[in-house]
């Protein structure tokens, strides 16, 4: 009866102690520089001591009235876009 041939099997590792040094290094900066990412991508918050803050409040408050501004424009162009559309 024909068995495979053995493998020969191996039982020492082929990565180097400066190589593993390496990569360890590599490893550890990638997750320093993707968690510096999320933190930096975070907003601040608007609320709080606002004179610590003032412009981080102002910034926030600036924001809302030109979104809304944008939301009133917005439905008033839609609101005559369909009141012409029903005619």
């Amino acid at each position: 009866m024909l068995h495979p041939p053995t493998i020969v099997r191996r039982t020492v590792s082929l990565e180097t102690g400066n190589q593993h040094t390496h990569n360890h290094n590599r490893v550890a900066t990638m997750q320093h520089k993707m968690y510096m990412d999320y933190i930096n991508a975070r907003k601040p918050a608007f609320y709080g001591y606002v004179q610590c803050y003032p412009s981080t409040s102002t910034t926030y408050r600036r924001e809302k009235i030109v979104t809304l501004r944008q939301i009133c424009v917005f439905s008033s162009q839609f609101s005559k876009i369909s009141k012409k559309s029903y005619r």
